[in-house]
C-alpha cells in the first residue's frame, strides 16, 4: 500500500485544501465520470498516493514512498506516459521531490 503524502509536502504544495473532483487520494471514492476509470487505475492498480485533476482530467500523479526503487519509478513513468494518463508524476521521498514529465520529449528528428 502506498503511503499518504507527508504533511510537510501536503502543506508546501497546498494539497490539504484540495478535494474531489479536483484531488483524489488513495482510498478516495471516485464518482462516475469521463475519467473515473483512469483515476481508479492510477490509485488502485498503480498504487499512486494521489491524483490531481484539471477540469476533471487527471493531470498530476503523486507517489509518496521513501523506499520506492528507481525501477518502480521508471515502470510507473512508462505506464503513465504510454497510456497518456498524466502530464506529470511527482515522486516524494522523505525530503526530496522529483518531477517526471509525462509529455513526449521532442527529439532532434521530431522537431523537423
Amino acid at each position: 500500500m502506498t503511503a499518504v503524502i507527508d504533511s510537510r509536502w501536503s502543506d508546501a504544495l497546498a494539497l490539504d485544501r484540495r478535494r474531489a473532483p479536483e484531488f483524489y487520494t488513495a482510498g478516495s471514492k471516485v464518482a462516475a465520470g469521463a475519467h473515473a476509470e483512469a483515476i481508479r487505475f492510477a490509485l488502485d492498480e498503480l498504487g499512486l498516493s494521489a491524483v490531481s485533476c484539471i477540469n476533471g482530467v487527471p493531470t498530476i500523479g503523486f507517489l509518496s514512498d521513501s523506499l520506492v526503487s528507481i525501477g518502480r519509478i521508471d515502470e510507473l513513468h512508462r505506464i503513465l506516459w504510454n497510456q497518456g494518463l498524466m502530464s506529470l508524476l511527482l515522486v516524494i521521498r522523505d525530503d526530496q521531490l522529483t518531477a517526471y514529465s509525462g509529455c513526449p520529449q521532442e527529439t532532434e528528428n521530431s522537431a523537423r
